[in-house]
């Protein structure tokens, strides 16, 4: 809290350095068990002598704020108020203290946040919206050349027989965009051949966010192959950096915690078995707190355990003939003519299916 005076930064240690929630960094964990504070509770700082322990607790929750706009540290002393007897003088010190700095605390700077975002969207637009492909020297815009990709709602390694029947049943093939849109689980993972279109499906998924097409929510990709263990929170504020924010990790909490957050994951096959291990455990906890962030994630069919939990996964569907041909007409649409021999000649091999 950058305008905390001096006089009551002072006060403020002195009062909790009374506390009994400060005996260690195990106690101070207990406080956070409450609902109002819950939220913060798995970065807590830790250090080795009390008054640290105090110093870095306030600068740790001084900037931070829930949905409702309620910040951190007044909360935390609500909390600290509450589990005080009420003939202690401690009790009214921590409701004192409270009210003294609800009136200092910083508000979320609202227009702040919206300028950068418009120009986060624009930035996901021109990252996203186009792809590399084979025989162009630049890159190519989605639009005109995008083909819709179609998702099986149960993938062809899940699929079960029909002891009746003895048929292996057979997953109906949905829009791929329609589909996430209709889920309501919060973490979905894209399971895909190489070369099926997961990368290309989510930066497609991205840039319908960031224009809009898919609500409110606000679109943050991330390469996992970049991933080199840091925290989930880090990795996704360092994405709005540049953008004028005063408090990146902030904003993004913000954005997480209200359920604007659509966090796009691409190539969980592409790290090591270990790091795959790390980051999963760390999905499991990053879900969890934040319950109204919507997660997609995708891998290789056959690079995958299915660890997740909670997760729902489905898989990319192969492309069906009109696919292949809306694909080519797209492509190869200044020069019908070889688009059609493309075509042809891929019927001819059958290459699409193998």
């Amino acid at each position: 809290m950058s305008n905390l005076s001096p006089n009551l930064h002072s006060r403020l240690i002195k009062t909790l350095l009374r506390c009994g929630a400060f005996k260690s960094d195990d106690t101070l964990e207990t406080i956070f068990v409450d609902a109002r504070i819950s939220q913060w509770a798995d970065d807590l700082p830790e250090a080795s002598s009390k008054g640290e322990l105090v110093r870095a607790t306030i600068k740790y929750l001084s900037n931070k704020r829930n949905t409702q706009g309620e910040n951190a540290l007044v909360l935390f002393l609500h909390v600290l108020r509450d589990q005080t007897s009420t003939a202690d003088t401690l009790r009214k010190e921590l409701a004192d203290l409270a009210d003294e700095l609800e009136q200092v605390a910083p508000a979320p700077d609202t227009p702040q946040w919206d300028a950068a975002l418009d120009r986060y969207r624009e930035r996901i637009q021109e990252i996203h919206g186009t792809m590399r492909v084979l025989g162009k020297y630049e890159p190519v815009s989605f639009e005109g050349i995008y083909t819709d990709v179609y998702l099986l709602e149960e993938p062809k390694a899940s699929r079960y027989v029909d002891l009746t029947s003895g048929e292996t049943r057979r997953e109906q093939r949905q829009d791929g965009l329609s589909l996430i849109q209709q889920l309501d689980t919060q973490t979905v993972v894209i399971l895909g051949k190489p070369g099926a279109g997961k990368t290309t499906f989510l930066k497609y998924v991205a840039v319908q966010a960031a224009t809009g097409k898919l609500g409110d929510y606000v679109p943050i990709f991330i390469y996992l192959r970049e991933w080199d263990g840091e925290k989930l929170l880090d990795i996704l504020a360092e994405e709005f950096e540049g953008y004028d924010l005063t408090d990146t990790r902030a904003y993004v909490e913000h954005l997480l915690q209200s359920g604007e957050a659509l966090v796009l994951l691409d190539g969980l096959d592409e790290m090591s078995t270990e790091d795959q291990r790390q980051l999963i455990k760390a999905l499991e906890r990053f879900s969890r707190r934040y319950l109204d962030c919507r997660i997609l994630i995708t891998c290789r069919v056959a690079a995958t355990s299915y660890q997740f939990e909670r997760a729902k996964y489905v898989e990319v569907s192969d492309f069906t003939d009109e696919q292949m041909q809306a694909f080519a007409t797209n492509w190869f649409k200044d020069d019908t003519e070889r688009g059609k021999s493309f075509v042809q000649n891929l019927w001819a091999t059958n290459i699409y299916a193998i």
